[in-house]
């Protein structure tokens, strides 16, 4: 648009001030975060001829997320990086690299790839109980291992958790 008139002058400032206006809609802590994340991206593809950092293109963007990715950044910085390139683009108006399949698949493989494989705890069985038993329940045994045992045959034997074992009171035993 040429600002020759003054009118169109008048337009021209006011076409200046919209992506500050814009970027007033989130959080001031979230557009920071957001600016962050895209000041990474921009510098990065500013090493590159081929890429521009606004109105970029899906392809720029997952490079750009598998650069991170060969740099050991966690996914939480890939994601912040979607996030914050996805924020700029949306701010002036421009569709969003990260909407493609390309960029969600990268994302969605690099989750896969940074997750630490879950390590489930080992049951209690009752092999275990028993040789609680065996050890502080034993003819040399004193009250308090007598009471340890008893805890941890109550325990296992009433499914409680930590929280339930510690609260319970004298009251709360019968004996038939």
């Amino acid at each position: 648009m040429s600002c020759g008139t003054e009118s169109n002058a008048l337009l021209c400032s006011d076409i200046s001030c919209l992506p500050l206006r814009a970027a007033k809609a989130k959080a001031l802590s979230t557009t920071e975060r957001y600016s962050r994340a895209f000041q990474k991206f921009r510098e990065w593809s500013a090493c590159f001829e081929e890429f521009v950092c606004l109105s970029s293109d899906e392809l720029s963007v997952a490079l750009y997320l598998e650069f991170l990715l060969q740099q050991s950044f966690p996914y939480s910085a890939l994601e912040s990086a979607c996030y914050g390139i996805n924020w700029a683009h949306n701010l002036y108006g421009f569709p969003s690299p990260c909407d493609s399949k390309l960029v969600r698949n990268v994302l969605e493989a690099a989750k896969r790839e940074l997750t630490k494989p879950v390590v489930k705890k080992e049951h209690v069985t009752p092999e275990m109980i028993s040789s609680i038993r065996n050890r502080f329940a034993g003819p040399n045994a004193n009250l308090s291992d007598f009471h340890l045992a008893a805890i941890c045959v109550t325990a296992y034997s009433a499914f409680l958790r930590y929280n339930e074992l510690a609260s319970l009171r004298c009251c709360d035993f019968s004996f038939w």
